[in-house]
């Protein structure tokens, strides 16, 4: 009788390890949509970098010294709104996600978003590495 109650035990800790571990791993979505969220709809350039890698993670450094030597104020930046359109998966290693992002005021834009799967701090995490954008506008 005790060695099944051990065996329980043992059984549920595995099981809450296994889930701790995964609940780390961010999905290559999740990724793009926390990048979205930060860049376009909350114009938060430091959250935004925190999930770039490469060329995307050169650009939001131009943009944040271009923000502190103009001094930049993002508080009368229009309401966005951003829609999933599609993923694509080019490897293994490289996932396209496409976007569109739209303000009355302004249109929208399609933002295309490459993740690639880097290995950072011994585990295997997705980040943007590029942003590619295709300006659209209303009529």
């Amino acid at each position: 009788m005790k060695s099944s109650h051990c065996f329980s035990a043992l059984l549920l800790f595995s099981l809450l390890v296994a889930c701790s571990e995964t609940s780390h791993d961010q999905t290559p979505r999740q990724v793009s949509e926390a990048f979205i969220q930060a860049y376009y709809i909350d114009d938060n350039l430091q959250k935004a970098k925190a999930l770039t890698t490469g060329q995307a993670r050169d650009m939001l450094d131009k943009e944040i010294n271009l923000d502190k030597a103009y001094g930049e104020d993002s508080s009368d930046h229009p309401r966005i709104h951003s829609e999933f359109i599609n993923r694509t998966e080019i490897d293994n290693n490289t996932i396209e996600m496409k976007y569109k992002v739209s303000t009355k005021e302004e249109g929208y834009l399609i933002s295309t978003l490459g993740l690639a799967r880097i290995t950072e701090n011994n585990t295997d995490q997705w980040r943007v590495s590029s942003v590619t954008e295709n300006n659209h506008f209303s009529p």
